[in-house]
Formats: C-alpha cells, sequence, structure tokens
C-alpha cells in the first residue's frame, strides 16, 4: 500500500484547483461581503449620531414625546422610534421622530429639540441613548477583527508556499 506525504497531496491539480478556486472565488466574495457589512453598520451608527446632533445654526427649543414606534429584529430586539412635537418661534407646532433607541420612550416626557429657524420641519431630536457610540466601537471591533483573520491568513499561506518552495528545491 502507498502512502502519500502532505507534501505531494499539496501538489495534486485537484488541490491546485481548490487553492485557486479559495483564493479567487472564495476570499473575495467574503472579504467583499465583510466590507459591505461594515460599511452598513458605520453608515448606520453615523447617521444615527448625526440625527442626534444639533441642526448648524439652529435654534436649541424642548418638545415632548406624543408617540413611538417599534421595530423587532431577530439580532437587534426591540428599538424604538419616539415621536416629538415642539413649538417653533414661528408658532407652528411640529412633529419629528427621534431617532432609533433601545430604551422605550415614555409619552409625555420632555425631549431638546435643535430645528433650523428657516424651515423648522428641519429638525434633531438631541435626546439620545447614544447607542451611536456603542454601535461604532461594536462595529470597528469587527472590521478589525476581520483584518486581523485576513492578514493571519495570509501570513499562513506565505509561510506554507515557502516550505512547499523550499521542499521542492531539495533533492
Amino acid at each position: 500500500m502507498s502512502q502519500t506525504t502532505g507534501r505531494e497531496r499539496a501538489a495534486t491539480p485537484a488541490n491546485r484547483q481548490l487553492r485557486r478556486f479559495a483564493a479567487f472565488t472564495l476570499i473575495p466574495l467574503f472579504s467583499t461581503l465583510a466590507a459591505l457589512a461594515i460599511y452598513g453598520f458605520i453608515a448606520s451608527a453615523l447617521t444615527t449620531r448625526t440625527l442626534s446632533q444639533p441642526v448648524p445654526n439652529g435654534i436649541t427649543t424642548t418638545g415632548t414625546i406624543v408617540d413611538y414606534r417599534t421595530s423587532t429584529g431577530p439580532k437587534s430586539g426591540t428599538k424604538y422610534h419616539p415621536e416629538d412635537t415642539f413649538h417653533a418661534a414661528n408658532g407652528r407646532t411640529y412633529t419629528i421622530f427621534g431617532p432609533w433607541g433601545g430604551h422605550r420612550p415614555v409619552i409625555g416626557a420632555t425631549v431638546t429639540i435643535s430645528y433650523n429657524p428657516r424651515n423648522p420641519a428641519q429638525a434633531h431630536d438631541l435626546t439620545n441613548d447614544n447607542e451611536w457610540a456603542a454601535n461604532l466601537v461594536s462595529f470597528g471591533t469587527v472590521a478589525f477583527l476581520v483584518a486581523a483573520a485576513i492578514a493571519v491568513g495570509t501570513r499562513i499561506g506565505r509561510r506554507r508556499r515557502k516550505r512547499l518552495q523550499e521542499s521542492h528545491r531539495q533533492p
């Protein structure tokens, strides 16, 4: 019975084909999916953060939570979207939605609103539970781990290729 070593198995056409498939199909595919996921997470976190910042050259006033919407996801749990009303300097009452958050809003609670005096419909609810910061940190961690895994995998692959090339050079 003939036994083959790991070096001999590595040189078979089937293994070469599998390596090419992994190198040119799977790795770029998973890298692209990981990059898109990370981009989406960061964009979401930054959007939430932007909506909890004062409107440039805006006026700050108080508003009241009058209602809220909910959204439940399998991984994110229940998120709440408060509906706020406020009175602008022009005497009109406006309704906006605050940023999504993980805490149930209290109907009738006072919130801080920043709005554009020329267009009061452009307003931000500044009362936020700062989930964007936690999201940004967790997404940054995921991005770091994916990059580290790719770097380690690349390093291991280089070492294996170098050893394989050295073994073929020896008589």
